[in-house]
């Protein structure tokens, strides 16, 4: 049996316990290490292995890298277990080390620059949703309108709309148990939404790329720099702490399973916070 068999067939054997995206995203792995799939599985060595690695780093892209690590690892380990290898040729290649893409976020003038910008078009729910709730733009697309309760001031955030490379869409939970959570409706978003309620359907009628267009149509109105869907979800992160929110509330309302991923890449520390920081530490000496 050849890599590419085997990995095929590991791919089929190993889809259904899998996300649709991530079965997508290992399809596009196995299809971009080509090279080594004509080589039988039982003579596959390490420095085969480490040649796509490699290959990803050089070309400056870390993030793949690491899934066609993550891919091959799991691949061979599973191999193993199979017994038709003895040994992981993976075993010993060190993960590759990649620096975080820093995620931006917006000054206080800048968001209340792009939520002016917002608050004149049709779409300001959409524009909105990421910066005042921290919704995923999966999450807005899969919120319904069962799910806002506009008298008690909470929205339900039960399931996402995700968009594969097919044209299908699907409607999965959160991205993990902790995703499934209540978020509280800021004032600001009560006009919106009245505007629009509806008894039942989608919020939305806008695709995933939609929302991210309406996105980018505001942030050129606002004049400010572009830091995408995301980077909302980032600002209403950093607008939380810069407000004084505990990280344990915005981690829940964030739907963060890891405390640390909240407290480690959500919150951008800029220079005023940074000068809060100093000024409180110094306050009690001098």
């Amino acid at each position: 049996m050849t890599t590419g068999e085997y990995l095929d067939r590991w791919l089929a054997m190993r889809a259904q316990a899998l996300a649709p995206r991530t079965v997508e995203c290992y399809s596009r792995l196995i299809r971009s290490i080509a090279g080594i799939a004509h080589i039988d599985l039982t003579e596959l060595t390490t420095w085969d292995c480490q040649g796509p690695i490699q290959r990803a780093i050089d070309a400056g892209h870390g993030r793949t890298a690491e899934q066609i690590y993550v891919l091959l690892r799991t691949a061979m380990s599973d191999a193993v277990e199979l017994r038709l290898i003895t040994v992981s040729p993976v075993i010993s290649i060190l993960r590759p080390r990649r620096r975080p893409k820093q995620i931006d976020a917006w000054s206080i003038d800048d968001t209340r620059r792009y939520i002016a910008a917002a608050m004149a078009d049709d779409r300001a729910l959409e524009m909105l949703l990421p910066l005042m709730a921290g919704l995923r733009r999966g999450e807005v697309c899969g919120l319904r309108w069962e799910d806002v309760d506009l008298a008690n001031g909470i929205m339900h955030i039960a399931r996402q709309k995700i968009w594969l490379d097919s044209g299908d869409i699907i409607v999965t939970p959160p991205k993990s148990d902790s995703g499934v959570r209540d978020v509280a409706i800021a004032d600001a978003l009560r006009g919106p939404l009245k505007a629009r309620r509806q008894l039942s359907g989608w919020v939305t009628d806008l695709t995933a790329s939609g929302v991210a267009q309406a996105v980018k149509r505001a942030t050129e109105r606002a004049r400010v720099r572009h830091i995408g869907t995301h980077g909302l979800r980032h600002t209403f992160a950093t607008n939380a702490i810069r407000g004084g929110a505990d990280m344990r509330s915005l981690q829940t309302v964030l739907g963060h399973a890891d405390y640390a991923t909240t407290a480690n890449i959500y919150t951008h520390p800029d220079v005023d916070m940074q000068r809060t920081v100093v000024a409180s530490a110094t306050r009690v000496v001098i």
